[in-house]
């Protein structure tokens, strides 16, 4: 702030243009490192809300750094206790893993497309009585081949930008053994938020995709395991 002051105090008495303009260069600048430091320093200061659970909330704000330092916007929204969660429908473990890898996936979908500033919002929340946790995201939608084939074999849209495809296998995995639907969302809209994918704990492990694209998805893809809406 020092600096800023004394080149504005300089630009103000100076009477040559050419030194002038190199003033306010030198002005706007400044500006911009400090504008930068506080944005970088809020990110930085974050406070995210808490499940009560120390290993997710560890996991959530590891997350809430790799998606800083990728400059992404990452929110967190907890409306629900979830120690009846982990404690009867899901481990402690598999949560984790499932947290982890989707909001990764997010990451990497954001990076994937246009040069946008990146959004990703998680939310925990109770819907008539039933546990749902979503992932939302900016990113580039998936591949028809990638939704095809989900959970069958290792298939990723990303695979240049980070992506394995084992996040879904091992999601595919939890799914079936907790008894946990998933859907996937696809909004025509791509803001806020271009997808959403749902892990709803309601004891009935299906598949739902629900896409602004659903006649041309139902052409492409021959699989009786999914619902297409």
């Amino acid at each position: 702030m020092s600096s800023l002051q004394h080149t504005i105090t300089k630009y103000k008495v100076c009477d040559n243009p050419s030194e002038k303009e190199k003033l306010m260069n030198e002005i706007l600048t400044l500006a911009q490192e400090r504008s930068d430091l506080i944005v970088k320093e809020q990110n930085n200061t974050k406070v995210l809300p808490t499940t009560g659970i120390s290993l997710i909330d560890g996991a959530l704000s590891n997350m809430y750094i790799k998606a800083t330092a990728h400059n992404i916007d990452f929110n967190l929204i907890i409306n629900q206790d979830i120690h009846y969660l982990i404690n009867n429908l899901i481990t402690q473990t598999d949560l984790e893993t499932l947290l982890c890898d989707h909001i990764k996936d997010a990451i990497i979908a954001i990076n994937s497309g246009e040069d946008i500033k990146g959004k990703i919002l998680v939310t925990i929340t109770m819907n008539d009585d039933i546990y749902e946790i979503s992932i939302m995201d900016n990113g580039v939608d998936f591949e028809v081949d990638t939704l095809a084939k989900l959970g069958l074999e290792r298939v990723t849209t990303h695979k240049d930008t980070g992506g394995s495809g084992i996040g879904f296998m091992t999601t595919f995995e939890t799914l079936k053994k907790s008894n946990v639907s998933l859907i996937i969302t696809e909004n025509k809209t791509k803001t806020p938020f271009s997808k959403s994918i749902t892990f709803r704990f309601d004891g009935l492990n299906i598949f739902i995709i629900n896409s602004y694209r659903a006649d041309s998805l139902k052409q492409s893809i021959n699989r009786d395991d999914i619902v297409i809406m």
